[in-house]
């Protein structure tokens, strides 16, 4: 039997336990990309001996891409950040250059307002409205967190009441272009 375990690192320490108990664990890199989420496919795949499967896979994650890029080819790029807001008082992490998100942002015809800062800072709500993004994406549970935050109601995207959810389980998996799709309608309000 086989066990993959998703991510950079042990989290818990959960694969010495699954080891001990006989399990193979294989632990892929973090997903930083698309093409990290195809690497890590074709990794998990060559391991369960199921290349062709994930070949295939890979393919229909593809295709379901760039269909979804056709939809705003030509469109004018949207201010965009993705913000993860834990609590309404404190300062939420942005995903910046080097993370899957900035990637989505802009492949869904976004410009991401922090993309000149590297991976997963923590920025100040002066620098939030500073850029002043049009939309904000965040995880679904902290989307209130960005709406009640009185520092943040100057800010296009919570003016026009456009901070969208997005699980980061979509985000960063084979689900990827489902993903996109739904940063694509909040963008440029069609559907791919």
């Amino acid at each position: 039997m086989r066990i993959s375990c998703w991510g950079a690192t042990d989290w818990g320490g959960e694969r010495p336990a699954l080891e001990a108990a006989g399990l193979a664990v294989l632990t892929t890199p973090l997903l930083t990309s698309v093409a990290g989420i195809f690497d890590s496919i074709r990794t998990i795949a060559a391991a369960l001996g199921a290349e062709e499967s994930g070949a295939l896979l890979i393919g229909r994650i593809a295709a379901e891409i760039i269909e979804a890029e056709e939809a705003v080819l030509g469109r004018p790029q949207v201010r965009a950040a993705f913000l993860y807001a834990v609590s309404l008082d404190d300062p939420p992490y942005t995903a910046g250059s080097g993370a899957i998100e900035n990637e989505l942002i802009l492949r869904a015809g976004g410009r991401n307002v922090f993309s000149d800062v590297a991976g997963f800072p923590q920025v100040g709500f002066e620098e939030i409205l500073a850029r002043d993004p049009e939309v904000i994406f965040t995880a679904p549970s902290q989307v209130e967190n960005i709406l009640r935050n009185p520092l943040l109601q100057s800010v296009a995207a919570v003016v026009d009441g456009r901070v969208v959810g997005i699980r980061a389980s979509v985000v960063a998996s084979t689900q990827v272009a489902q993903a996109l799709r739904s940063m694509i309608q909040a963008l440029h309000n069609v559907t791919p």
